[in-house]
């Protein structure tokens, strides 16, 4: 419904031929590797720059590392066979 009033809205206001080439534009943007770097980078200073997200990320990390570890241990006589 909602997709349908925009296309219409568009249609309007754009010829086909406008249209094709906002397309097109669009899709060499989103192809292009300039718009991934971009991504990137703001992605990485984001990550940085953001202290609760760190102790956050730190934290699954320890506790996904902690629980892998407890795992191997109580199931050693399982997979210590299989190293020998």
């Amino acid at each position: 419904m909602y997709k349908n009033n925009i296309k219409k809205s568009l249609d309007e206001a754009l010829s086909r031929e406008e249209i094709t080439q906002i397309k097109d534009e669009v899709i060499k943007t989103l192809k292009s590797s300039d718009l991934e770097k971009v991504i990137s980078a703001l992605v990485s200073k984001e990550i940085k720059g953001n202290k609760d997200l760190e102790k956050e990320t730190l934290e699954i990390t320890r506790n996904a590392l902690t629980q892998l570890y407890k795992t191997l241990y109580t199931k050693h006589t399982f997979w210590s066979s299989q190293i020998k």
